[in-house]
């Protein structure tokens, strides 16, 4: 696999505030209307989507890929 790097973009939710919802637990979910978007820079090859837009994000979803 080649290089990754995030791109933002919007997953129209019809709203761009953040909303808390009760999840199947009962517990209170943050939902945010974004999504982060993971490339493989040499393809062009989405390679996954990710809710949310802050660094938090980035940092879990590279922590979970496998070192090359």
């Amino acid at each position: 696999m080649g290089a990754t790097c995030a791109g933002w973009a919007s997953m129209s939710t019809g709203s761009t505030k953040v909303r808390y919802v009760l999840g199947t637990t009962g517990k209170v979910m943050r939902v945010e209307p974004w999504s982060m978007v993971f490339t493989d820079l040499e393809t062009g090859t989405i390679l996954d989507v990710v809710d949310g837009r802050r660094g938090p994000t980035a940092t879990s979803w590279i922590a979970q890929r496998p070192r090359a």
